[in-house]
């Protein structure tokens, strides 16, 4: 017999975990931001491909898995420790050290992230990236067909929170054919659908006085997508609690 949700009966859940994208330039706070989720959502792991988390030494509850992408000679042996790591996120199986499961997790950064991706490829491929040996159409194509089960992955994680930080980049919106501020992740076929595997799209911006600003559903010259906010919104110095407290605030 068939099952039926009564949607009216259903309550928004401000608390329920969500994908979160986060972009913005260097240095403008992302990972420090994320950081601060492992107070309530600890432990969380993070997976650095920047290899910058001086910012965040100290922090309680936040584990890092490193993988290098500076050694050619290393890609591949990252590309595929990380398949499994994430696999393993994705299905409740990683766990800190002493056995608990990780309750978030974070991928430091998505700009890195694309250029071992990249990388392995192109050697996969028989090129010698010392040499300077680039990617030819085929390679792209194994790149973006590798981008669409990871986020299949992305997707598929429901109970338990997960940040993605980018760089950003400036590029021609499909749908609206204007130039605007973007998470730089991908080719467009990956950009494609971005939105829909992370319901939260948010921009990070450190102003002339050091003010961070975390700015969602978009400020005209970025994109961004909320579930959790309906309208424009900025939060200055933000904190994960800090942006739940404000979600709270919202009458749904």
């Amino acid at each position: 017999m068939t099952k039926f949700v009564h949607l009216e009966e259903q309550k928004f859940d401000t608390e329920e975990p969500a994908n979160v994208l986060i972009f913005g330039g260097a240095g403008s706070g992302k990972t420090t931001f994320v950081s601060t989720a492992a107070k309530t959502q600890g432990p969380l792991v993070i997976f650095d491909f920047d290899g910058k988390l001086k910012c965040i030494r100290g922090v309680p509850n936040i584990y890092a898995i490193e993988y290098r992408i500076d050694d050619p000679k290393l890609v591949s042996k990252a590309f595929h420790a990380f398949r499994k790591d994430f696999a393993d996120f994705a299905s409740g199986k990683l766990c800190t050290p002493d056995g608990t499961p990780f309750r978030s997790g974070c991928l430091d950064s998505a700009t890195s992230f694309d250029l071992l991706v990249l990388h392995h490829f192109i050697k996969l491929s028989g090129k010698n990236i010392d040499l300077g040996q680039y990617a030819t159409l085929p390679t792209f194509q194994d790149c973006a067909s590798y981008y669409k089960s990871w986020l299949v992955q992305v997707g598929s994680i429901r109970d338990r929170w997960f940040f993605c930080t980018a760089h950003e980049t400036m590029r021609e919106t499909e749908t609206e054919g204007v130039f605007k501020i973007q998470p730089m992740l991908g080719g467009p076929k990956t950009y494609e659908k971005l939105f829909s595997i992370f319901g939260e799209v948010w921009v990070m911006e450190r102003k002339g006085d050091g003010t961070v600003c975390l700015k969602i559903h978009g400020t005209g010259k970025h994109v961004s997508n909320s579930m959790l906010f309906r309208a424009k919104k900025e939060i200055k110095n933000p904190t994960f609690e800090k942006v739940m407290e404000e979600a709270r605030k919202i009458e749904r």
